[in-house]
């Protein structure tokens, strides 16, 4: 009966040195993951940052796009009245020849 004791705390004594690793592991852990919270945070912070940068700028493109756009319009439509004048003209050189 004294061995069973002293087998079931030689057991015990195993398990307590097993949990006694497994805690300085998650510990070390714990530490190593703690140490890159602040530079994972200013990594964030920094993306954020160039997103609302890249989000101005797109709106920027799409303002100057825009702009070009209404522009091609207009000489599109000043183009097609030159060439309505131009066939006028054309006309009227050839009808008064």
């Amino acid at each position: 009966m004294d061995e069973d004791i002293s087998e079931l705390f030689e057991k015990l004594k195993d398990q307590l040195d097993e949990f006694a690793k497994l805690k300085e592991e998650m510990e070390a852990n714990v530490k190593s993951a703690a140490k890159k919270v602040p530079a994972l945070e200013e990594e964030k912070t920094q993306l954020q940052e160039e997103m609302r940068a890249d989000r101005e700028k797109i709106k920027r493109m799409q303002r100057s796009i825009s702009r070009l756009e209404s522009d091609l319009q207009r000489k599109e439509e000043k183009i097609l009245e030159i060439d309505d004048q131009l066939e006028f003209l054309t006309g009227l050189s050839e009808n008064g020849s």
